[in-house]
Order: structure tokens, then C-alpha cells, then sequence
């Protein structure tokens, strides 16, 4: 079985290694919206919703983020990379049984929760399934000799299809303890692979096999000269340290049925919709609506949803290979405890929640820019290739360009919307033109910096980082320039724009 999985938030929060405080590093987190900073199955389970397609799975899965590392500015930044999971539920029953499903192979019991993985290595020990069961592949479908390589470390050649981050989760467990002290001790390994076989004596209960990828969206982002391109949150560059955390949130009764019925001997074929036991519970529509619960508080901190961090949070500097993991011993967390709809909230890969823009701009508002409160900051979309996506005003050669700036000129002139490209140009409109409509696409790609303030971004090339007021809905209009325009309205409008351009340019 595999379920598509959206990311619910993102945020420094892992309630099975650092229960009740911000964790170390940032996650990527998809499950059920009662995800918090502690594990109460029963709480898990009252979840109003899950970013799982399966309503009855209310389990919570998460894994670290990456970022680029931006050469580009001095020192360097950090770009957020956005991403997606699937989730595979493998019946794999011992080699004396089929070994496709079985009645050896059990659910997750109520309150169950481990870890795969280890956040501190540096190392790949090619005997060590430990090690065997993490695994990056580079995705290039127009590559066959690229695309699909696995590799135990991130990848060191261009991937415009993304990269995928697999995390194989031990199936044999002790048939007692729902924990262990440092979360992997309850459970092992098999005894032949790490992905399937007989389990040990110490550990006789064969579990379903729980597989995730997390597939991050890195087309069109350059590789680094020095061959440091990626990082994860935790500061690692490698990708060795790359690991993933479980807490169980199923419907045990629902699960053990899936297993049960739904494996390749039996039709299942890992269709969701070919297994009878979960056609009840299917629903992508409120797989796409659901949101963190709003009564749960996250650390309140720009993740890099909109932004390049001049700094990974929490106590992470830079570590290569070889190196152990260092710390900055004069660290001391401070972050405080928001709402969602904070700068924590990721909202995964539909990635539009709006960010206010007076919270992210290094450069504070003045009393005379008070046309600048209200703005929210709402991501990166693609420019036109047909003329401006924005044609109200223009302000093209401004040397200290940040979104502040652009959101006052914008306020000032009467328009809703404006939007920064190329780092120092900002263009104002009440709609999207030209055929573009406000379709996000990744961040990265609007990665120049503000030179105003070099932890903005400034838009990209031929890509507008878009702000608009509290509660505008942001209309395409659709047309084309060069085609026959229909009113005098639409005419004057475009008068208007270039006599702008030229006056402000």
C-alpha cells in the first residue's frame, strides 16, 4: 500500500526524541493535525484530520528538512526546499511464509512509536543495515544514466526531477515495549536484509514494513563548485545523518485488515483504491484541506517558507563528512511559542500561507509607511512569457531593494499586488496578466537576495516573489499582450504602465 502524503507543518517539534520543547532541527512533518509537541495516542486519534488520503491513519510521520546552501550571498544563506512523502505499507512476512503478506505479519500497536536512523552519523558502514536502510536517489527522467541512482549519501550530480530521501524502518519488534530509552531498541532489523526476512529471537513479532520517501522539489537549482550543495537540518552535508521518526495514530483494527487482505498475492497491488478494507476511509479532498489544529502552539520562527535563513535553526553549524557533529556551545534557545499561521506553518507543498511582510523584513516600517502594514508575502510564481504579469506601476533600478519597499510603492500608487523579480525590480497591479495565475512553484527559483536586505528574497529571473494585502484573492485576468484588447479601459491601463516604467525606471 502507498499513500501520497502532504506535509501538515513544518517546524522544530519531535515529540518521540524531545518531547514538550523545540526540538534540535527543523521537520517536515504529514499526519494527523493533532501533531504536538508530546504523544497522546488518544489525543493523535481525536484528530480532526490527516494530510494522509486515508481518514483512519491519524499516525504522524516526519523527517528533516534540506535546504541549498547560497553561495550567493556572503555569508552564505539558506534556501528551504520544499517536499512531499509516500508512505509504504509492505506486508513482508517471513521466509517461511509467502513472504507477501501472512497472518505472521501484525499492525502497529496502540501507543507504538520508533526512530530509523541516526541524526549524529558521518560515516556509511556498508555491512550495517542501520546504515543499508537510509538511501538518496537522484530523479532525471530525461537521464536513464542518472535517474534512479542510489546512493547512501546525497547525491553529487544535477537532479531536475528532485531528489528522494528513503527511509527503511525496522519490522521485528519485542512484542512488549511500545519505546525504549533511545527509541530503536524495542525493535530490529531482520536477520537477512534490512528490508525483509526472519526475525531475531530477541525480537519474534513481525510488523508491517513502514517505508517512507520524502521527495524534495530541486529542479532548476545549481550545483555548488565546491561540492557542498545540500544540507540537512541539522547541519549535516552528507546525508548520512537523514532519519525519520513514527508515532503510531492507525485504527489498529483497519490497519491489521490491510495487511491482511491488501498484498500482492491478493490483489492489493499497492493501490489504495484496490483495497476494499480502506475504501471507506479514502478522501484526498480533505487530505489537500487539512491544518495543523489550531489550539496547538509551534515555535514561532521563519522556517524559510519565504525567505533564505542566514543561519539553520537551532544549535546546527555546517559538518562534513568525517567530521563529528559540533556544537555551538554559547547557544542558547529563545524562540517563543505561536500560533499556526506563524512563520513555523509549512502547509507543505501547496505552500500558500501568507506571512506578514513586516515580519520577515530585516528593515523596519516607518511612520510614513503605514500603506506597508498588511501586506503578506505569498510566494513564487512564474513571470509571463508573453509581457509583465504586472502592469500598473513599475520601479525597475532600485539599489536597495526589499519587499518592504516594494509593498510601500505598491500601497502608495493605489494597487493591491506587487511582486519583486530579478532582485531589484518591483512591478504593481490590481490582477495577474499576461496568462499567469498564481500557481507556486519553488521557492528556490526566487532566490535572489533583497539587496536591501540580503535575508530577503528579491525574486528571481523571469520569477516574482508576490505580495499582496490581508485578504486580497489574487485574479488572473488571462490576457495577452499583442493579442486585440478588448476595452479602452485595458488599453489606458497599459499606457498607464509603460508611462510608469519610464518615469520610475
Amino acid at each position: 500500500m502507498i499513500l501520497s502524503v502532504l506535509v501538515l507543518v513544518s517546524t522544530r517539534l519531535d515529540p518521540v526524541v524531545q518531547p514538550g520543547v523545540a526540538s534540535s532541527h527543523l521537520h517536515n512533518v504529514v499526519g494527523g493535525n493533532n501533531f504536538n509537541a508530546t504523544y497522546d495516542p488518544d489525543f493523535l486519534l481525536a484528530s480532526t484530520c490527516t494530510t494522509s488520503p486515508i481518514t483512519a491513519d491519524k499516525s504522524n510521520y516526519w523527517a528533516p528538512a534540506i535546504y541549498f546552501i547560497n553561495h550567493s550571498t556572503t555569508p552564505v544563506t539558506f534556501s528551504r526546499i520544499p517536499s512531499s512523502f509516500n508512505i509504504y505499507y509492505l506486508p513482508r512476512g517471513t521466509t517461511n511464509e509467502s513472504g507477501n503478506g501472512g497472518g505472521d505479519v501484525k499492525a502497529f500497536p496502540p501507543g507504538f512509536k520508533m526512530v530509523a536512523g541516526d541524526n549524529g552519523r558521518n560515516t556509511y558502514n556498508a555491512s550495517s543495515f542501520e546504515n543499508q536502510a537510509i538511501s538518496w536517489v537522484c530523479l532525471d527522467y530525461n537521464n536513464p544514466a542518472v535517474n534512479g541512482k542510489e546512493t547512501p549519501g546525497f547525491p553529487t550530480t544535477s537532479c531536475p526531477d528532485g531528489i528522494r530521501g528513503q527511509i527503511f524502518f525496522p519490522s521485528c519488534w519485542d512484542g512488549v515495549n511500545l519505546d525504549s530509552p533511545n527509541h530503536k531498541d524495542h525493535v530490529s532489523y531482520p536477520v537477512q536484509n534490512y528490508n525483509s526476512g526472519d526475525c531475531p529471537s530477541s525480537h519474534p513479532v513481525k510488523l508491517v514494513s513502514l517505508f517512507y520517501e520524502q521527495i524534495f522539489s530541486t529542479g532548476g537549482v545549481p550545483l555548488n563548485s565546491d561540492g557542498l550543495t545540500w544540507i540537512l537540518a541539522n547541519g549535516d552535508t552528507t546525508g548520512y545523518s537523514m532519519h525519520a521518526d513514527f508515532q503510531n495514530g492507525w485504527s489498529s483494527s483497519v490497519l491489521q485488515s490491510v495487511i491482511d487482505e491488501c498484498h500482492a498475492e491478493n490483489s492489493g497491488n499497492g493501490n489504495m483504491r484496490d483495497c476494499r478494507p480502506l475504501k471507506p476511509y479514502i478522501d484526498e479532498e480533505a487530505r489537500e484541506a487539512c491544518q495543523l489544529n489550531a489550539s496547538i502552539p509551534i515555535p514561532d520562527e521563519d522556517v524559510g517558507l519565504f525567505a533564505n535563513l542566514p543561519r539553520l535553526l537551532g544549535n546546527n553549524p555546517v559538518w562534513v563528512a568525517g567530521q563529528t557533529k559540533p556544537l555551538n556551545n554559547s547557544y542558547v534557545d529563545t524562540t517563543g511559542w505561536g500560533r499556526v499561521g506563524s512563520l513555523s506553518e509549512g502547509v507543505g507543498s501547496r505552500g500558500t500561507q501568507p506571512v506578514n511582510i513586516s515580519s520577515i523584513s530585516g528593515v523596519q516600517l516607518h511612520d510614513d509607511d503605514t500603506n506597508a502594514s498588511g501586506w503578506e508575502v505569498r510566494g513564487c510564481i512564474q513571470e509571463s512569457k508573453h509581457g509583465r504579469a504586472l502592469l500598473g506601476a513599475a520601479m525597475t533600478e532600485e539599489s536597495q531593494m526589499n519587499l518592504r519597499k516594494c509593498a510601500v510603492l505598491c500601497a502608495n500608487r493605489g494597487y493591491s499586488i506587487a511582486g519583486v523579480e530579478f532582485g531589484h525590480e518591483c512591478y504593481c497591479d490590481d490582477a495577474l496578466r499576461n496568462g499567469v495565475r498564481m500557481e507556486l512553484i519553488n521557492n528556490v527559483t526566487c532566490g535572489i537576495p533583497c539587496p536591501g536586505n540580503p535575508y530577503e528574497n528579491c525574486g528571481g529571473r523571469q520569477a516574482l516573489t508576490i505580495l499582496a494585502k490581508e485578504g486580497v484573492t489574487i485574479r488572473t485576468t488571462g490576457e495577452v499582450s499583442g493579442a486585440l484588447v478588448a476595452s479602452a479601459s485595458h488599453i489606458l491601463l497599459f499606457w498607464l504602465a509603460l508611462t510608469t516604467l519610464y518615469v520610475l525606471g
